[in-house]
């Protein structure tokens, strides 16, 4: 009998391969494989509203889908140093806001790093990134409240958030 390690690892393998199933083995520089429509996603494009460390919005770690004037109307001025809110077609748009929650040091951040559509999802990938973790690096004690604000095509599908944690690899 498997065990689990050796299950998930027979799982990743027939996942990845699938992408590759259609015959084309990438480009010379090492690009992934074409794959079709119904095996691997659509980059969807996306842009940056707005972003900073002082959003006021909420404490806690929030991932929101905003799909009419009013809620974001509502959202945006909760966040003080916003500033003029953005003209957002809601007909043909729609906004998801990110927010990291608070902090007690600098060097947190949150980012918007690709949204695809996966068919009947789309789904939005996210770095929430920490401090780096060295003896030299210096932090400002200071409360900090990660955010960011994309604009993107509207769709009706469900939307997943999926989130990655990753150390700063310098001091800055």
């Amino acid at each position: 009998m498997k065990g689990p390690k050796q299950l998930f690892a027979l799982g990743l393998l027939v996942v990845l391969s699938a992408c590759g199933a259609g015959g084309d083995d990438g480009d010379a520089a090492g690009t992934l494989p074409n794959c079709s429509a119904n095996q691997c996603p659509e980059d969807i494009p996306y842009a940056e509203l707005a972003a900073g460390q002082d959003g006021s919005y909420t404490n806690s770690r929030s991932f929101m889908v905003v799909k009419t004037a009013e809620a974001f109307e509502t959202l945006w001025t909760e966040n003080d140093e916003l500033g003029d809110l953005p003209s957002v077609d809601f007909e043909k748009q729609m906004v998801v806001a990110v927010f990291y929650g608070e902090t007690d040091s600098s060097g947190y951040n949150i980012h918007v790093v690709a949204i695809e559509d996966h068919g009947n999802e789309l789904v939005v990938d996210l770095v929430l990134s920490t401090p780096a973790n060295f003896d030299h690096c210096q932090h400002l004690t200071v409360v900090t409240r990660p955010y960011q604000f994309v604009a993107l095509t509207r769709s009706e599908n469900n939307i997943q958030f999926r989130s990655h944690i990753e150390e700063q690899q310098d001091c800055d």
